[in-house]
């Protein structure tokens, strides 16, 4: 895609930067409910649509980060300034705890005020085994700053999205008419 090719562009130093922090999120879901949904461009302004797609946004600039986390020297051996390079390790992970931690807390309040309180209960049941497993790599990574590696940085990857999708699939079903057949 566009964006994948913008991160490595050397012309415009720190594009990959500028360009996950952009709110990227907010317009994939965008994107989604007018495809699902069939919505009306108009509809895509409202306070339901826009709301999620900035926490959206949020999410990812906490997960943009770790997706560096273990790649610091080779970075700079091209060049590259990363967000993970300024934060250094440790500091990578307590932001990526701070933006997760108001993105869950306002996902929370969203879900209690557009829908009920225990779809936002049921979203952070959804984020435990991630949290989890964050949390134990976390004080692995502050032991030995050699856990900062792929393998990790992965399986957080699969297991996010594997609890987050599963999450969403739900919430769409119980909140469309086509959960009704289930």
């Amino acid at each position: 895609s566009l964006q994948s090719s913008g991160y490595s562009y050397k012309k415009i130093p720190n594009w990959g930067m500028a360009d996950h922090w952009s709110l990227s999120g907010s317009i994939y879901v965008s994107y989604v409910l007018y495809g699902i949904n069939g919505f009306e461009m108009g509809n895509l302004v409202q306070a339901k649509v826009l709301v999620p797609g900035l926490l959206t946004s949020v999410m990812l600039w906490g997960n943009y980060p770790m997706t560096q986390v273990y790649q610091h020297e080779e970075d700079a051996k091209h060049g590259d300034t990363t967000i993970s390079m300024m934060l250094g390790i440790r500091g990578t992970f307590i932001f990526v705890q701070v933006l997760f931690a108001v993105a869950a807390v306002c996902f929370v309040l969203y879900f209690n005020h557009f829908y009920t309180i225990e779809m936002g209960y049921y979203f952070l049941l959804a984020l435990g085994p991630v949290v989890l497993f964050f949390m134990v790599w976390f004080y692995k990574v502050w032991k030995d700053a050699s856990q900062a590696n792929f393998t990790y940085t992965m399986w957080l990857n699969f297991i996010s999205s594997l609890c987050l999708n599963g999450f969403f699939i739900y919430f769409w079903l119980a909140t469309s008419h086509i959960g009704q057949y289930f």
